[in-house]
């Protein structure tokens, strides 16, 4: 039974990983995501230290913040602008 519960710990900490390397645009969240399944006590802290910044940006159109680096705002669609 503990086995289990560690396991689903781990699954867990390992798709928050993923989703939040997504948002943060990483090349390798996959990566990152099965290590932090395989050696939780390892990836999940290194990701925690090492992790790029959320990038947050204002919409000219709608002024909502939106992250990453998108071609298009999420909130109202319109086009954005890289300087």
């Amino acid at each position: 039974m503990q086995l289990v519960i560690g396991f689903a710990i781990a699954l867990l900490a390992g798709a928050w990983v993923y989703n939040d390397a997504q948002k943060r645009g990483s090349a390798s969240a996959l990566g990152w995501a099965i290590g932090t399944v395989g050696l939780l006590i390892v990836f999940l802290p290194l990701w925690l230290i090492i992790r790029p910044p959320l990038v947050t940006s204002l919409c000219a159109g709608c002024e909502k913040y939106y992250h990453g680096g998108v071609s298009f705002c999420p909130n109202c669609g319109q086009r954005l602008v890289r300087l």
